[in-house]
């Protein structure tokens, strides 16, 4: 699975509580050189990374940024894997069509009538 931006930011972020240099960063989050000078520069304009001279370090903001982004997270760890996107149901890698709208049940369980379409 891959991984999105944020899970990349707050990655970043959290391996930056102390300072880093630019290659401890880039191999601990697995980015090339280019990718690291795009997300580095969006960090730092928006005020979540800081850079002393080599050794870049995550801000307080930084810092809060990865504690709300764990919590999310946590909080997300009871949902179940199903994802509505744009009318097709995702589950585990199989893409369905949904006919209609979905039959939401009290348990919180998508349940809608489905037509199987050929994967992504």
């Amino acid at each position: 699975m891959n991984r999105g931006r944020i899970e990349i930011i707050a990655h970043m972020l959290a391996f930056c509580a102390q300072p880093r240099l630019k290659t401890q960063i880039m191999y601990s989050t697995n980015l090339t050189y280019r990718q690291f000078g795009i997300y580095s520069s969006l960090l730092s304009s928006h005020g979540l990374l800081v850079q002393d001279s080599q050794t870049y370090v995550a801000t307080d903001k930084g810092r809060r940024f990865v504690q709300v982004f764990n919590q999310l997270q946590s909080t997300l760890e009871d949902v179940p894997t199903t994802i509505l996107v744009k009318n097709h149901l995702l589950t585990r890698g199989k893409r369905q069509r949904i006919n209609g709208n979905p039959n939401l049940s009290n348990s919180n369980v998508l349940q809608p009538v489905v037509q199987k379409t050929a994967p992504f």
